[in-house]
């Protein structure tokens, strides 16, 4: 019998296979959700094929839920992407990234992520 850490681990490592499939689909069909559990790590794309090289840090922009995340630049890695590490639900919502300043020359499609905890979805909405 296996110990509760043990179980723990085996649903954890099935949730990330679970990722990786989710990933190849949203990359080979251009899928826009992406479904992660909570407290992973994950580096959500900048999906602009038309950059130059190497891309201008400086001339990403990234919003989520239409909102723009100030101060995200300095911490993008090299093709404008955003590391997340232990994501919480709060990172739920739908990102876009856009490339060239305030002009935004160009605009990759909208990402929807979810964070899924053990007990609900967080993107799930309760009425009082």
């Amino acid at each position: 019998m296996l110990s509760s850490t043990d179980l723990r681990e085996r649903r954890l490592m099935q949730l990330e296979i679970c990722h990786l499939v989710l990933l190849s689909c949203a990359l080979a069909a251009r899928c826009a959700e992406v479904v992660m559990p909570v407290f992973s790590n994950y580096v959500m794309p900048c999906n602009i094929s038309e950059l130059p090289q190497p891309p201008d840090r400086e001339l990403f922009l990234w919003f989520q839920d239409s909102q723009l995340i100030r101060a995200v630049n300095p911490f993008l890695l090299a093709h404008g992407e955003i590391e997340f590490r232990q994501l919480t639900p709060s990172a739920a919502g739908v990102y876009l990234c856009c490339y060239g300043g305030a002009g935004m020359r160009w605009c990759a499609d909208e990402i929807h992520l979810r964070v899924l905890s053990e007990c609900h979805d967080s993107t799930r909405r309760v009425s009082p």
